[in-house]
């Protein structure tokens, strides 16, 4: 069928309407295309500058916005993230942290995020604050470093790799729905890495994985469902488990990838053994975990913020100064508030003490305080104070 001339200005006419007669509820008048190349809505007036320029009120649908470093506006941006420290400037902890064979997990060299060898005999490694050069910034970041080779990783022996936990009070809402992880990755070995989402009871388990080249990265993990059933209540006991890097090739491999599956399972099969030759290493900063099917920018607190967000769970108290005058015998109770409630009555880690006419011990603490107790050992002008930095830790 051949159309006509005059048809297709009918057609043409029917889309925009006649200048004379124009509806404004057609693109005619609305949507122009400027010499420049710019298309400008609801204005008439090129900046010159814009490819799209819009004068009123604009509503995105669908999957929301793409930026340009791949990541997609969804949704609004303040209070998003639910990783504490992600961006890894928070270092109260000591710079590095060993671990031997089979030493246990602990926290360090950046907060909030853990590390362990659990049985993985002959092997060592660190985990420290360093930095990820990506473009041209460097990131603050957690690193582990492989310093001996593991020479069993088979049954229950693992590295744990990277983990944070997300507490209950802080997850709990993202139960029945999806969440998104986005996070700056550095690896020496390129390869195949698990990703591993679970409950802090280790009753569930999600494992997936993402491919890194050697060198830094941007990944993005979208649209991850969370279960009703995962049991994250509004809680300071419950959290949700993020765990990048974890190295085990026995009881906690799994093939079953991208779903949640009952039981521990921590490292998909056909994970790369990163930590097979000393030297080898991997880093994380920018983790950001946030409710919804997509990655959003990045979000960033200011550092005081930060700071007291991960006080919360460690806090490191550098003066404490006492002065007074007593009889040898006396004994006296000091309280010091910390600057943070805590998520659990805190375990005093470390500190010792400078004294005067007394011994002084930390003898009790609560959410919000710690007591020192003086006993005094010879009548007359006593005190104490901080000879190193006291350390308390309310940690998941």
């Amino acid at each position: 069928m051949v159309m006509s001339v005059q048809d297709a200005l009918s057609r043409v006419i029917g889309l925009f309407g006649p200048q004379a007669t124009w509806d404004p509820t057609k693109l005619y008048g609305n949507l122009t295309v400027s010499p420049n190349g710019n298309i400008l809505i609801g204005t008439s007036t090129d900046d010159g500058i814009n490819k799209l320029q819009v004068n009123g009120t604009t509503r995105l649908g669908g999957s929301g916005l793409i930026l340009p470093d791949g990541s997609q506006q969804y949704s609004g941006a303040a209070g998003k993230n639910k990783a504490i420290n992600g961006d890894c400037r928070v270092q109260q902890y000591a710079a590095s942290v060993a671990f031997a064979s089979n030493s246990g997990t602990a926290y360090g060299g950046v907060d909030r995020f853990l590390a362990g060898n659990v049985g993985a005999t002959g092997g060592a490694f660190t985990q420290a604050a360093g930095t990820i050069v990506f473009g041209s910034v460097s990131y603050p970041a957690v690193v582990q470093t492989v310093t001996t080779p593991p020479t069993v990783l088979s049954g229950t022996n693992y590295l744990t790799g990277i983990n944070h936990y997300i507490e209950g009070f802080n997850s709990y809402e993202v139960q029945g729905g999806v969440i998104s992880v986005r996070f700056l990755f550095s690896a020496k070995v390129a390869g195949i890495y698990s990703f591993t989402l679970c409950d802090y009871a280790g009753k569930y388990s999600y494992v997936t994985t993402f491919s890194a080249v050697a060198g830094a990265q941007q990944i993005m993990l979208q649209n991850l469902p969370i279960p009703a059933t995962l049991g994250l209540g509004a809680n300071a006991t419950t959290a949700l488990c993020v765990i990048i890097g974890f190295v085990n090739l026995g009881s906690y491999l799994t093939t079953t990838l991208n779903a949640w599956q009952t039981g521990i399972y921590r490292c998909a099969s056909n994970a790369t053994n990163w930590t097979a030759v000393a030297g080898n290493f991997i880093a994380l900063s920018d983790l950001q975990v946030e409710a919804g099917p997509v990655c959003t920018p990045v979000e960033r607190k200011i550092y005081s913020d930060a700071l007291l967000d991960c006080q919360r769970y460690y806090e490191v108290v550098y003066t404490l100064i006492e002065y007074g005058y007593a009889n040898a015998g006396n004994v006296f109770g000091f309280t010091f508030p910390f600057k943070v409630m805590k998520r659990i009555a805190p375990v005093f880690k470390s500190g010792t003490f400078a004294t005067s006419n007394c011994s002084a011990s930390v003898v009790t603490t609560t959410i919000d305080a710690f007591q020192v107790n003086p006993t005094i050992t010879a009548t007359g002008p006593f005190g104490f104070t901080g000879a190193t930095a006291f350390a308390f830790s309310a940690e998941l």
